[in-house]
């Protein structure tokens, strides 16, 4: 368990108290991640600005380009942005405890004192880029992702010719530093120094190394000859080594199947970063990870809904940098490309996505904005030098006006500029209502209340509070993976499997029981000293994130587990058909009797006969679940949203 976001806390509720501040712990937790994510947008400003810093004046010499980019306003422009962004906002919102709230925040810091070192060449800001990356260490896994981020960023300047000695200098400080700092964290341990993950670190440590060592020994070899040989011996040395590294990655490509079932991926942790590089392994190798709907690839619905404008933006704001590239915005397109390979391969890290998309649409909105209102003179409003010039022009475009063809192409660039400027504003207008829409439609809600607006369905927490209030303290509850932590923190129960459940066969094991029929499930229930099912059903409410919509992962997992389930046999093609021609393994299992007791009694559509499931869109025959043998129910929330049965326990025998 990294131990960042629980030592901020800690921090945060020591300052108070020094200062005789009496807040409890739960309400700062509670504020935690709103406030980083205020301290997000101050440091992307920052890193905008230093990224930008040498654009403003650079560009304005050039012959081709009459408008600069103003680093302050591209700075202002990137933190409005992500200050309302929809992918920030999901892992920032009040409540939201979790890793991710400080870790992106340290992600960036790592950022800015990371072009602050290669822009000055001072050590000092390559320590503190080694102590925020290890900040973020402590704080989030995705620490790997920045950890070889810079050193790419180190070899992509190499080949762009921008490396000198201040990225020298900056890098072997940062290298070594955030390496110990790392190593500190008790849940990483010696992993920079013995995972593959960390490799791409050290292997540019070693090039930048060797590429100093010769640079250094052209003042001692006075022949020109003996230098050229030995140049020419090190590019072979190097090229060796890349083209060794590449056929390296071709056999275990092709070697993937072996590779996966061997010791060197059972480490979950190396499972889910090998899964994040090649998405097909986890859906073969790695259900429990693939089964996550944040852990799947991304849609390009996802990537409009938490990103909108900056989509278009985006390409903008990286041409815009690579017009006047240098050793330190080169770190912009890096970053951009990198992360949208991993966004589009893993939903979640669309929040990594999220800063840079900010930055290079701030960027971009920031060119923009200075080419067209250049030609609109706006800053005559506001001072009287530009004023009087501005009345100079007019009067000078009147006495032009008649047959003067430069003053009508000067009249055609300001109406083009003034058009230019009102579609700008209304495409940052609406990239503004689109980010309060989905904040209020689809990120205000509470994970354990379903709806929005006026109507709410709170069947969870009834569920877990009939489980709190009507069960044995000693109870024990079977659920699916995902409701195990809320059944342990909220109705203060035992759960089977929860969401920190390591042992994949554990969950296996689950998922076979929910498949198997009645008396095999029950059986195997008692076994574990099961006392209690837990179960979503969303077929009244057409609440579609409900287990029986997860049968195919259970399956998935349970055959991965060794119990030999195929999901053919219970939804062939993907297709839950609950009818009667629905299969007889899907009939006879746990999971669809205890979703379909009694249901064929409820009304769920007015102008649908009762028994009708919203979300599978087909009516239940009645009776098709008759009396049940080995379970009794429980309890049944409202909307028919939690169901809970009670595993029926055997009588004991005596003696004969």
């Amino acid at each position: 368990m990294y131990p960042g976001i629980m030592v901020t806390a800690w921090v945060f509720k020591s300052v108070l108290d020094f200062f005789n501040f009496d807040v409890d712990l739960r309400t700062i937790c509670i504020y935690i991640p709103p406030l980083f994510s205020s301290f997000t947008t101050l440091i992307t400003y920052g890193v905008t600005k230093e990224l930008i810093g040498g654009l403003d004046s650079d560009c304005r010499t050039e012959k081709n380009y009459k408008i600069s980019v103003n680093s302050k306003g591209a700075g202002l422009l990137a933190a409005s942005f992500i200050s309302i962004n929809p992918g920030l906002i999901l892992r920032t919102m009040a409540g939201n405890f979790d890793n991710e709230n400080v870790a992106i925040f340290f992600m960036l810091l790592t950022f800015y004192f990371w072009i602050k070192s290669i822009k000055s060449g001072h050590v000092f800001y390559a320590i503190w880029a080694a102590i925020s990356l290890g900040l973020m260490a402590c704080s989030w896994g995705g620490y790997v992702y920045v950890y070889n981020l810079i050193p790419l960023h180190v070899f992509v300047n190499y080949f762009i010719g921008k490396f000198n000695r201040k990225t020298y200098v900056a890098y072997s400080t940062f290298y070594i530093l955030s390496v110990l700092i790392i190593m500190q964290v008790p849940f990483i341990g010696f992993s920079p120094v013995v995972q593959s993950t960390h490799l791409p670190g050290f292997i540019v440590f070693v090039l930048c190394q060797i590429l100093a060592f010769f640079r250094s020994s052209r003042r001692y070899l006075n022949d020109k000859i003996k230098y050229d040989v030995m140049r020419k011996s090190a590019a072979k040395m190097v090229g060796f080594l890349v083209t060794g590294t590449i056929i390296l990655a071709a056999i275990l490509s092709f070697f993937s199947d072996h590779i996966s079932n061997s010791k060197l991926f059972s480490n979950s942790y190396l499972a889910k970063f090998y899964a994040l590089i090649n998405p097909i392994y986890a859906k073969i190798h790695a259900p429990i990870h693939h089964s996550v709907s944040e852990n799947q690839p991304s849609a390009w619905s996802s990537f409009y809904f938490d990103l909108q404008l900056l989509l278009l933006l985006f390409p903008v704001g990286i041409w815009v940098t690579l017009r006047k590239i240098n050793g330190y915005n080169s770190l912009l397109l890096v970053f951009g490309v990198t992360s949208m390979f991993f966004a589009s391969s893993m939903n979640r890290l669309i929040l990594i996505l999220a800063p840079a998309m900010c930055i290079s649409s701030g960027i971009g909105i920031s060119y923009f904005l200075m080419l067209f209102t250049g030609e609109l003179n706006i800053l005559a409003i506001f001072s009287r030098k530009h004023r009087r010039k501005l009345v100079d022009s007019l009067k000078i475009a009147k006495n032009k006006l008649r047959g003067a063809k430069e003053t009508t192409i000067h009249t055609n660039r300001r109406e083009i500029a003034s058009v230019a400027v009102i579609v700008v504003t209304y495409f940052l207008w609406s990239y503004n209502t689109h980010c309060n829409w989905v904040a209020q439609e689809a990120y205000s809600t509470t994970n354990v209340m379903i709806g929005h607006g006026k109507y709410h369905a709170d069947d969870f927490r009834e569920g877990f509070n009939w489980l709190r209030m009507n069960t044995e303290e000693n109870s024990k509850v079977i659920s699916w993976w995902d409701h195990g932590y809320r059944i342990r923190v909220i109705a203060n129960r035992t759960s089977i499997v929860d969401n920190n459940t390591w042992n994949y066969t554990h969950i296996g094991m689950v998922g076979n029981m929910f498949a198997e029929n009645e008396k095999k499930s029950a059986k195997m229930m008692r076994d574990l000293d099961v006392d209690y099912v837990y179960l979503v059903f969303g077929g009244a409410l057409g609440y579609d994130k409900d287990d029986l919509n997860k049968l195919p992962w259970m399956l998935k997992l349970a055959d991965a587990s060794g119990f030999k389930k195929k999901v053919e046999d219970y939804v062939p093609g993907y297709f839950t058909d609950i009818g009667n021609s629905c299969t007889k393994k899907l009939r006879d299992s746990v999971i669809y009797k205890l979703s379909y007791y009694r249901f064929f009694q409820v009304k769920t559509k007015s102008d649908e006969p009762a028994g009708f499931d919203r979300v599978r869109m087909q009516k239940v025959p009645n009776r098709a679940v008759g009396r049940l043998v080995e379970f009794e129910e429980a309890y049944t929330s409202k909307n028919w949203l939690v169901r809970i049965y009670k595993v029926k326990k055997r009588n004991n025998r005596g003696f004969v």
